[in-house]
This record gives C-alpha cells, sequence and structure tokens, in this order.
C-alpha cells in the first residue's frame, strides 16, 4: 500500500511543480495559532516519532544541509488550530500544504526551531503521508535559509527522504543536485574534528578534507638503551583532496617531523629531521551512515648516515590500511585494521654496532567518542601483532619471536569554525615479553617506549 500511495502521490507533485522553481514561502504572522491547543497525543505526534526513525535510517545528519533535520522535527511544538484554514496565501500553494479542496494541512515559519500548526484536514491523512508532511515542514526550518523557502526544492528532498527504500546516497545526489556550492560554514566537520583528534590517517564523513596544520608530540621516558633518546617531535602537515567527488574524496598527504633529543647522559640536546610522512586516502564507500575509507602511508626515514648511527628509528615503513566508521547523532564509533611492512637499521653504541630487524605488524583499533556541542570527546584501544623484533651486535643476540603491544589513550578535539584544535595521548597496557613501542621501530607512527602526550592545531578547507 505504501508503494502504491507513493506512486499517487508523485504522479500529482511532480507535475506540480515541474514549473514552480520559484521561492515561497511557508509562514505567516501567526495569527491562527489563536485557539490552537498542543498536540500530546494521537496520528500527528505518533507521526513525528516515526518521522525521526526514517531520517535517522536514511542518515540525513551525515548530510550536508540536513544536520538539523532531525532536531527540527524533533524540537518544534505541535500545535491544532481549532478550524481549517482556505489556502489563500502563497506559501500554501503546495501539494504538500493543501488538499484538493484548498484546505492547509500545516504552516511552520521558516526559522529554526519554529512551531508546527496543523489544521482538521491533516487529521484525514494516513500514517505515511503525516509523515512525510513532518519531514517537509522541518525541512522549511532546516535547510540554508536562501533554499528553505523553495518549495519545488523542498518538495523534491521530502520525495528523495521518504521514498520507500530511501538511502543517504540518494538523498546526497539530490543535494548535490539542488543545492550546489554550498559555502563552509553550512557543512558539518564533526567527522574531521573527530579524525583531527585520533591522529589517523583514515578519515570519515566530511565536506572539507582538505587541512594544513601542526602537531607537538611528547615522549614518556625511552625503554630501548639508545645514544639518542627522542623526547618531542613537532611535525607539520598538509592534505589536499583535488580528485573524486564530496562523497568520495581523493587525494595526498604530506607531513614533515622534526625530533628534539637529548645525547647520552643528557648532556645537550639534538634537533634533527624526523621522519617524511607520505599518504593517499579515499572514501570508498557509504550505507545506512557508515563510511567506508582505504589509506596507505610511507614513512620515509631522512636522518643522515651518520645520524643513523646514532638512532634505532632510522628505518622506511608502508601502511596499507581500511576504515569503517559510524556516526550517530551525539556520537561515533570507528575500526581501523591496517598491516605494516617489516624493515631494518642500524645503531652504533661505542665500538659496537648493532643491527636492528623489525617483522610486519597488524594493526588493530577501536575508537568510540561522544559530542558535546562543537566538542568530541572520546578514546580508543589498540593492539599491535608484530612478526618478530631482532637486534644483533658483538656478542649480544636477542630475538622476540611474535609478539603483542596493547595500547589506549584518550582523543579530543574542540571545532571552533574551520580551526581544528586537538589533543590526544597513548598509554602502553600491556605487552609480550615487556616490549614497548621501540619495538615497532615507527617513530612517526606509535612513538616510543611507554607512549606519549599530543595537542595539534589545524585548518580545515
Amino acid at each position: 500500500m505504501k508503494a502504491i500511495w507513493l506512486t499517487l502521490y508523485l504522479a500529482v507533485i511532480i507535475p506540480a511543480f515541474a514549473h514552480a522553481g520559484v521561492i515561497v514561502g511557508n509562514g505567516d504572522d501567526g495569527a491562527d495559532l489563536e485557539g490552537a491547543v498542543p498536540i500530546t497525543q494521537g496520528p500527528i505526534l505518533d507521526a513525528r516519532a516515526k518521522a525521526r526513525e526514517l531520517v535517522d535510517k536514511v542518515g540525513t545528519r551525515g548530510v550536508r544541509s540536513l544536520g538539523t533535520l532531525d532536531d527540527e522535527i524533533q524540537k518544534s511544538a505541535l500545535y491544532l488550530a481549532p478550524s481549517d484554514r482556505q489556502a489563500n496565501l502563497p506559501q500554501d500553494q503546495g501539494a504538500f500544504h493543501a488538499d484538493m479542496r484548498g484546505l492547509v494541512y500545516a504552516r511552520t515559519q521558516p526559522s529554526a526551531h519554529a512551531s508546527t500548526r496543523f489544521y482538521p484536514a491533516a487529521q484525514g491523512l494516513n500514517a505515511d503521508q503525516l509523515v512525510a508532511l513532518h519531514v517537509h515542514e522541518a525541512l522549511h526550518r532546516a535547510l540554508p535559509m536562501d533554499v528553505r523557502e523553495d518549495e519545488a526544492k523542498v518538495s523534491e528532498l521530502t520525495l528523495a527522504i521518504t521514498s520507500p527504500g530511501a538511502t543517504r546516497d540518494q538523498v546526497e545526489q539530490t543535494i548535490d543536485r539542488l543545492i550546489p556550492n554550498r559555502s563552509l560554514a553550512s557543512y558539518d566537520s564533526d567527522a574531521a574534528a573527530d579524525q583531527l583528534a585520533s591522529g589517523d590517517p583514515a578519515f570519515g564523513v566530511f565536506d572539507t578534507p582538505n587541512s594544513v596544520g601542526y602537531s607537538l608530540r611528547g615522549f614518556f621516558k625511552s625503554g630501548q638503551t639508545s645514544a639518542l633518546s627522542p623526547n618531542r617531535m613537532h611535525s607539520f602537515h598538509s592534505h589536499l583532496y583535488p580528485f573524486g567527488g564530496r562523497r568520495s574524496p581523493f587525494g595526498m598527504g604530506i607531513e614533515m617531523a622534526f625530533i628534539e633529543s637529548t645525547n647520552v647522559g643528557g648532556a645537550g640536546n639534538n634537533f634533527l629531521s624526523g621522519p617524511l610522512g607520505l599518504s593517499a586516502r579515499l572514501r570508498v564507500w557509504s550505507v545506512r551512515s557508515f563510511d567506508i575509507g582505504i589509506w596507505g602511508t610511507a614513512n620515509l626515514n631522512t636522518l643522515s648516515a651518520l645520524e643513523m648511527k646514532n638512532s634505532p628509528f632510522g628505518r622506511d615503513i608502508a601502511t596499507l590500511g581500511i576504515s569503517m566508521r559510524k556516526a550517530f547523532k551525539f556520537g561515533y564509533v570507528e575500526n581501523l585494521l591496517s598491516i605494516s611492512t617489516g624493515g631494518s637499521t642500524s645503531q652504533a653504541i661505542g665500538l659496537v654496532d648493532y643491527s636492528y630487524d623489525y617483522g610486519s605488524v597488524v594493526q588493530a583499533k577501536v575508537r568510540a567518542g561522544v559530542k558535546i556541542g562543537p566538542m568530541s570527546v572520546g578514546g580508543y584501544g589498540e593492539i599491535h601483532l608484530a612478526d618478530y623484533f631482532r637486534v644483533k651486535g658483538g656478542a649480544f643476540k636477542y630475538d622476540s619471536g611474535r609478539y603483542r603491544i596493547l595500547s589506549a589513550g584518550p582523543e579530543m578535539a574542540f571545532t571552533i569554525e574551520n580551526i581544528e584544535i586537538g589533543m590526544q595521548g597513548r598509554f602502553l597496557v600491556g605487552a609480550t615479553q615487556s616490549a614497548n613501542f621501540d619495538y615497532l621501530g615507527n617513530l612517526l607512527g606509535v612513538g616510543t617506549a611507554q607512549g606519549g602526550l599530543g595537542a595539534s592545531a589545524s585548518i580545515l578547507f
């Protein structure tokens, strides 16, 4: 029956708006609120709950320009007028606003959280029609100001959302066609804030993926006997996505790092060039508010031959991974799975040369958090499962065999327009054979020894 009703509804609405590109209002001076009573029960109130379930299922919160649609459905006060009104206002001339007798179904003001006024004529609508009416009136309040009063566009978006089997991709395609080239102010950047806080190369759904920024990481005391003990790392990044569409951006990133270190015995500090990070990222799929992305990184050693003799961290690392993210109203959950290549490097301590061999590493990570206004607060748990870590020098030999490292840490990000401020931490929770992050030899990725704390700032555009 739903499909039959919708087919008939489309047959009426599409011809009605084929020529209706004009802007019309959807509210009046509110005089018809006189004598209206709040709706506290009945089919109209029940339909609002179903409308919220529908937009949540479609995933409109993650769609550009529709981020507040669910709030508008939920927060609008509902009133029932004592008598019907004739559709004698310009804003009433639409199939969603009046019936064939010229009686108005509902009205609202095109401003955030305005009330919705229903008329007795609306009580003759069935459940599906009432759901569509709630969505339609909420769109008049949720869409950008220069679009919310265009009845033709609002009606087409209503159909895209309420059609049987509607998907987020279909709604996004409709938005892209009806509301192209929106300004950055209308974009949602929650997912970008989450990505910034995580420090991970994977990314979720966001409309401004391009970014430049700076981060500072301080490392806890190293557990490795080393002539070079990294204390802090400064890094500058630039991520640009010139390819793909808004829903599937593809591009590359460059990150340059600089290391502050302390010499043996604490005698003086060094400021050395750290690893060079190169990355490529692509969002490949989105359905039911899930977003799937693939990414690859290469952390390349930039230390000179002389500097490498003082560090066990001078190796090249390549990583390939996949991210799966689910965003919902007040939070997010993300799974990341990746594999990193092995490698080797050497270090001179006194007259003895040591060689370090690193096996391939599988990384599994779960992130979760909540969103409170412009702030995202959460944490993560991660496991690194490595094939081996081997050290050989003089008469000394060590082979860890397969080992694991468990880590966790907090994440927090704060968004001010297109500025993102993030803080994050990494703590070693447990490991096989007293292993620590030095065993991974991945300074730009996980850091050293027992972990560390960091802060970052980025500009999104």
